[in-house]
C-alpha cells in the first residue's frame, strides 16, 4: 500500500510539472516525461526493493520472474534453492 501511495505522489508531481509549465512550453517533451518516469521508478526501487514495481504479467501463475529475481544470474545463490529445470 505504501508503494502505491508513494507512486501516486510522484505521478502527481509529474502532472504538476506539466500543468505549471511556462507558456512557451505547455507540455514536457516525450523524452523528459520518460526520464521523469524512469527517475520515479528508480527512486521507488531504491527505497523499497527492485521488485516493488513490475509489469502486470509478473503476477500471472506461470511467471517465474519474482522467483528468478531472488537468484544470481538466474541460478540459485549460495544457500538458496536449487533450480533443477
Amino acid at each position: 500500500m505504501a508503494v502505491l501511495i508513494y507512486l501516486a505522489k510522484i505521478l502527481s508531481n509529474l502532472i504538476f510539472l506539466e500543468t505549471n509549465a511556462p507558456p512557451m512550453n505547455l507540455r514536457l517533451s516525450p523524452i523528459k516525461k520518460q526520464e521523469a518516469l524512469q527517475d520515479a521508478i528508480d527512486e521507488i526501487r531504491d527505497k523499497f526493493d527492485f521488485t516493488a514495481i513490475q509489469k502486470a504479467s509478473v503476477l500471472t501463475a506461470d511467471s517465474r520472474v519474482l522467483e528468478r529475481n531472488k537468484m544470481i544470474g538466474g541460478h540459485a545463490a549460495a544457500g538458496g534453492e536449487k533450480n533443477d529445470s
